[in-house]
């Protein structure tokens, strides 16, 4: 394992969470990693920053 798999490992081993599998449209998925990339964050992190970035302006959206 290298050192980038190794603190991958030990941030997941560390999080209360659940693994999703999804299967999107290879455009979308081309713009995400580019994404994640251009911020030098993991995939999952980029994923989890999108969607609670999302939710949270909904909620705010319905609360007003």
């Amino acid at each position: 394992m290298d050192d980038v798999d190794k603190d991958t490992h030990r941030v997941l081993c560390n999080k209360d969470g659940r693994y999703i599998n999804y299967y999107i449209d290879r455009e979308i998925y081309e713009r995400l990693k580019k994404y994640a990339d251009d911020r030098g964050q993991t995939m999952t992190i980029a994923i989890e920053r999108i969607l609670k970035a999302y939710l949270d302006e909904q909620e705010n959206k319905s609360t007003e």
